[in-house]
């Protein structure tokens, strides 16, 4: 319940940055809604919180080298490696078609 605590907590400090009224707003606002129906005030201690906050930061720490290494790889590999060439451009052209056959 702790990480959830969080999450609401979070969610209810980016609402003014999206405004209540934005599509994204209002959208965080029903979600808002839906997890606070799950925890009561108090619910969870402000050390509980914290831990979790910790638990989420010491894991994205752990997770920041692999991050990286994806990175760089996507950064060297040369745009459009393995996409499938567009299809040639088709003529409306009924001769151009009788050419072709």
């Amino acid at each position: 319940m702790a990480r959830l605590s969080l999450i609401l907590r979070l969610a209810e400090e980016t609402l003014p940055l999206l405004g209540s009224q934005s599509e994204p707003g209002q959208d965080l606002v029903k979600c808002i809604g839906i997890m606070a129906k799950h925890l009561q005030p108090g619910s969870v201690s402000p050390v509980a919180e914290n831990n979790a906050m910790q638990s989420v930061m010491l894991k994205r720490q752990q997770m920041a080298p692999l991050m990286a290494a994806m990175q760089q790889k996507a950064m060297q590999q040369p745009p459009n490696v393995g996409a499938v060439p567009p299809p040639p451009p088709q003529s409306d052209d009924p001769s151009a078609q009788q050419q072709a056959a």
